[in-house]
């Protein structure tokens, strides 16, 4: 009796991991509403940070004119891309949101 109890709640985790997992991370970030509110020429790297959290990779290069860089957040086929010109959003893009 307690082997079939134990394998019951073994089971149920499983698929609840499962629909999950299919329902991708309940507290990511990367999202289309986060991605909306992501505004060209006005939010800053600050402010993408705020929204999103920490990058999953960036970059940046010091050129003659300021700062340039790339960020890029990803969660599971889902990401958002964002090019900052000196600390301000200059282009955005999206996949799978």
């Amino acid at each position: 009796m307690k082997k079939l109890r134990i394998s019951s709640v073994l089971s149920v985790v499983f698929l609840a991991s499962i629909v999950l997992v299919a329902c991708g991370s309940p507290s990511s970030r990367v999202t289309m509403a986060n991605f909306d509110r992501i505004e060209v020429n006005q939010t800053t790297w600050q402010g993408a940070r705020d929204i999103l959290g920490s990058p999953t990779t960036d970059s940046t290069m010091n050129m003659g004119q300021g700062v340039f860089g790339i960020a890029i957040w990803t969660d599971g086929n889902r990401s958002i891309t964002l090019t900052f010109n000196n600390g301000i959003v200059t282009v955005k893009a999206q996949l799978n949101l």
